[in-house]
């Protein structure tokens, strides 16, 4: 078995999002088969434990979902309704979870049960916790990215007031700008948001980067805090209702790991080291992204360049660490490639997030 899966696997077995955007479009007078359009799937298909879908159809239904529904609230209300009630016994094993520690390894362990499409990394700073958040099976349009960032968003946001009985204090970094539709915003996350800074040369004529990952960060005290009501007990029961053996990733995720792996193991990332962690040929593979809506130089940049603008902008190191934090022979070479991702210099694009925050 792969441990990864593509955009056209059907693997995805929980359906709950799906239903519950046929539920909003049918409230707001949308037939399900106009919202299902270009899926493959039926209304039957909803009722039915063994259908499982693919991220292709996942995508199409929320690009019918922006065409047809076309209110900026959808993937907000769905981030909220989601926890804890709607993710079955993950859901219950969350909600007695003792602490946030303990919600966030049962997240680690079942991120394929509860939501596949993004996955995340965690960083640690000066006694802050970083949560990041990247696309773990394909790379779409910035309108499907704005969509799932909020709609992810939301969940966690949703999750920590019920178990924290309100929002604790947070920030909440999303990658793109400044949408119109601010008040959104407000409502769900009172003031713990910001964006990206508008730098044109940035987004290349897009609103999003297409690098940069939702980001939530938080002190580390408060990964310890104790929850009001919990239960170890009924944790690990509703744990041990779950399967137990390994689901795959997708495999934009696999391939961003693999260079975590590959830094760490020799120092260096290579098509052919990355292709064979995959078990295909570098012409497979190559094949194989371009289906993905990416390339590997593409993610080789993505995953480069999150991390010199995290390591920049949050911890504050000098553009000589981070060339040699990410393997560059030089520093001209470091600032050459931060110029070819971002448009700017790394001492410009840090000014520029200070001057954003």
């Amino acid at each position: 078995m792969k441990h990864y899966f593509e955009q056209q696997d059907k693997v995805i077995k929980d359906l709950t999002l799906v239903i519950l955007l046929v539920d909003i479009a049918k409230q707001r007078g949308i037939h399900p088969d106009k919202l299902l359009k270009g899926t493959k799937l039926f209304q039957h298909d909803l009722s039915n434990p063994n259908v499982a879908i693919s991220q292709q159809q996942f995508s199409q239904l929320i690009y019918n979902t922006i065409k047809f529904i076309n209110t900026p609230e959808i993937p907000f209300l769905l981030g909220s309704r989601l926890f804890p009630t709607q993710l079955g016994q993950i859901g219950l094993a969350l909600s007695n979870a003792r602490n946030l520690q303990d919600m966030l390894r049962i997240i680690k362990c079942h991120q394929s049960n509860i939501f596949p499409f993004m996955f995340l990394v965690e960083k640690r700073h000066q006694g802050n916790r970083y949560l990041i958040f990247n696309h773990a099976i394909t790379i779409e349009s910035d309108d499907y990215h704005i969509f799932m960032c909020e709609l992810l968003a939301s969940l966690v946001i949703s999750a920590l007031k019920w178990r924290m009985k309100g929002l604790p204090e947070l920030h909440i970094r999303f990658p793109y700008q400044r949408p119109d539709y601010i008040e959104q915003y407000q409502a769900y996350f009172a003031q713990t948001f910001r964006f990206i800074p508008k730098i044109e040369s940035l987004f290349n004529r897009s609103k999003v980067t297409g690098y940069l990952g939702l980001q939530i960060s938080f002190t580390e005290s408060l990964m310890m805090k104790l929850f009001e009501e919990s239960s170890q007990i009924i944790k690990n029961y509703h744990l041990n209702q779950l399967e137990r053996k390994r689901f795959p990733v997708g495999i934009i995720q696999s391939i961003l790991q693999g260079f975590e792996t590959c830094y760490e193991q020799h120092n260096e990332v290579t098509l052919e080291k990355v292709a064979a962690s995959l078990a295909v040929s570098p012409a497979t593979l190559k094949r194989k992204l371009a289906l993905h809506h990416t390339s590997y130089q593409h993610l080789l940049d993505l995953y480069r360049q999150q991390q010199a603008i995290f390591q920049l902008t949050e911890q504050g190191h000098s553009n000589e660490k981070v060339a040699n934090a990410l393997h560059f022979s030089d520093i001209t070479n470091f600032r050459r490639s931060f110029k070819r991702w971002t448009g700017l210099t790394p001492n410009a694009l840090k000014q520029a997030f200070e001057g954003s925050s």
